[in-house]
């Protein structure tokens, strides 16, 4: 026979993948065998051993390239050859590593009320997702802190530094190879207290002065802030009133000096954020309902409260209220859908320090009909089957009832469940099984019914006979039964034993609404006989009287 060359009826495509993943190229190739084909890695043939494997399924042809590695990234080719041609294709595999920092950021001292920016690059921005951590609490885009991951290059921006953001500052850059962290240290330093204070000044002895200055300030200390409520300083001055007063007024103190000069201090501590009432850990809501998040907290005033879906800040809109009262934080969601699912964090700040705690809640839509079931009538002994269809986040329970009593699969019945579709096959249908059925389905946020009756096919039947009836030559006669029995019924008229056919223009045969009816336009002597009504369905045809009702038709001249 004719030999035909190779050719490559799809060729592999080009892919992008992460370090320790696995690349799979696949091609189906036309052509008589026998056919070799080989793979090249950057123009040189590829040794094929546990790291990059070769198969073939019939005219599909694969290469498997397992923990891939940067030195695999490259240009392959795939050649096919018989002994009338040869034909080749390339694809581009690259090998994307975790991200590196090509440049990281240095410890920082600034102080306080002036920007802080922290800055580090990586080499490598594919899939890379950038966290930031003070202290080892994870930090969060706020007004006061923005973060920003632009061109490889991880931002860090607080336009007025606070005492508070003293700390170990770790930035992590992630994606599916793995993740890489550089971290360093950054002080924010009080600035330095210039007191202008209210001086009281009482004359005693060799003109000794006793001074009295009331200021109020704010020190960390330990790592606790503590809020100077009043300094009093007892000291001793033998120079004239106006130089003392001009003295304290232009004189600028550090909190060492603070220390040394002052003999007694009233202060009370600021306390930092503490949830007395955390968020529940796992929430399940329904969805088209309203909801609310809501947590209890204390701490020093003033304490600022800042709500994140998915590390994403909320604010209040006509999606979501936001409340805070008497230490109350409320986060309302209005109108629930499933893509409001996600983890839901409160975050509350002061002077003192920073809390925060998260919930994880799932919205799930309850089910709904979309299909219900619907009366079924059965052949004695076939396969009924009854069915519905539902909508609502799976997985569903499904539980099916025969005259309100459970029913399980066995060899008389078989339950199948298919994505959002219930089956129930009820197998050799005889009259024991005509019943009341209901299937009923659930999952975690509602439960649904529905009912239908399977019964047996009922066979033909005459209600109304046909009767005989005499006709004079040239008028019309018509013949009518009336019936009943399971649809679909079908009807078939006789003539002496003989079908009547359509072929004559005076005779109409008619079956509506389970009346069938023949009639005769014009009768001619040879439309007299015996006329037989004959009705069927699945169930059956009987062969009696009220299946097969004969009659006659009698014509006078």
């Amino acid at each position: 026979g004719k030999m035909f060359p190779p050719e490559f009826v799809s060729k592999p495509d080009s892919m992008t993948l992460f370090v320790g993943k696995q690349a799979k190229f696949q091609c189906v190739i036309s052509g008589s065998e026998p056919m070799n084909v080989v793979w090249h890695k950057d123009n040189i043939a590829i040794s094929l051993d546990d790291h990059c494997k070769a198969s073939s399924d019939k005219n599909k042809y694969f290469l498997e390239i397992l923990n891939l590695q940067q030195s695999d990234q490259g240009s392959y080719l795939c050649k096919a050859s018989n002994s009338v041609g040869t034909a080749t294709c390339c694809a581009e595999l690259r090998v994307v590593d975790k991200p590196n920092f090509v440049k990281s950021f240095e410890a920082t001292t600034i102080a306080e009320g002036n920007p802080l920016r922290l800055e580090c690059q990586v080499d490598e921005d594919n899939g890379v997702s950038i966290t930031w951590m003070r202290d080892g609490k994870k930090l969060h885009t706020t007004m006061d802190c923005k973060l920003a991951f632009e061109e490889k290059i991880a931002c860090l921006d607080i336009q007025k530094a606070k005492l508070k953001d003293t700390g170990s500052y770790t930035c992590t850059a992630a994606n599916d190879a793995g993740s890489s962290s550089c971290s360093s240290s950054v002080t924010v330093q009080g600035k330095t207290l210039r007191l202008i204070p209210f001086v009281n000044a009482v004359f005693e002895t060799n003109l000794h002065v006793r001074v009295l200055i009331s200021v109020s300030v704010h020190l960390h200390f330990l790592d606790r802030v503590y809020k100077y409520c009043s300094l009093f300083l007892l000291c001793s001055f033998t120079c004239p009133l106006f130089i003392l007063s001009c003295l304290f007024l232009n004189m600028s103190f550090s909190c060492k000096q603070i220390k040394n000069l002052f003999s007694s201090i009233a202060f009370e501590p600021l306390e930092p954020p503490v949830f007395v009432k955390r968020l529940e850990p796992k929430i399940l809501w329904k969805q088209g309902m309203s909801s609310r998040l809501s947590c209890t907290v204390k701490g020093s005033a003033e304490l600022h409260v800042t709500w994140f879906s998915n590390d994403k800040p909320l604010s209040s809109s006509e999606k979501h209220k936001i409340t805070f009262k008497a230490g109350q934080a409320t986060l309302e969601i209005i109108n629930l859908s499933e893509s409001d699912s996600g983890n839901y964090t409160c975050e509350v700040m002061n002077e003192a320090g920073c809390e925060s705690c998260t919930s994880q809640v799932t919205v799930k839509e309850p089910p709904a009909f979309k299909k219900e079931l619907q009366m079924v009538e059965v052949v004695k002994g076939s396969t009924a089957q009854l069915e519905c269809e539902v909508t609502g986040t799976a997985p569903f329970e499904v539980t099916w009832f025969k005259n309100k009593n459970p029913v399980s699969s066995d060899k008389k019945y078989s339950i199948v469940s298919k994505e959002t579709v219930a089956y129930l096959e009820i197998k050799s249908f005889e009259s024991a099984d005509v019943a009341d059925y209901q299937c009923c389905i659930s999952n975690d946020v509602g439960r649904i019914t529905s009912k239908a009756v399977a019964k047996l096919k009922d066979p033909p039947l005459f209600v109304k006979k046909v009767e005989n009836t005499t006709a004079v030559l040239g008028s019309a006669v018509k013949l009518q039964g009336t019936l009943k029995g399971s649809a679909p019924l079908t009807v078939q008229w006789f003539k002496d034993s003989e079908i009547v056919r359509d072929d004559d223009p005076n005779i109409t045969t008619t079956f509506e609404n389970n009346i069938a009816i023949l009639a005769i336009a014009n009768v001619a002597i040879n439309h007299g006989g015996k006329y037989t009504c004959q009705a069927e369905n699945e169930a059956g045809k009987q062969k009696c009287e009220a299946t097969q009702c004969p009659c006659s038709i009698v014509v006078l001249g």
